[in-house]
């Protein structure tokens, strides 16, 4: 059997399998329980009034604060 036969049969069994287990990985880690309020927080950052960088970054770090604490209480 030569190389690009062998690559193609592995691409066509193993290789689609292996980006469909990524594909079900990346999925349920972009809808894991405690990523909302992150994803919104990230999504409103060009809606806020301000144009300082300072002040998203602060208003990310305290929403990540707030979901460590609610994950400690857990």
């Amino acid at each position: 059997m030569d190389t690009y036969s062998f690559l193609r049969h592995f691409a066509d069994s193993w290789g689609l399998f292996a980006m469909f287990l990524i594909f079900i990985g990346v999925t349920i880690f972009a809808l894991r329980p405690g990523s909302k309020t992150v994803h919104e927080a990230s999504a409103n950052i060009p809606l806020r009034a301000g144009d300082n960088l300072e002040d998203d970054l602060a208003a990310i770090e305290k929403t990540r604060q707030s979901l460590s604490k609610k994950e400690a209480r857990k």
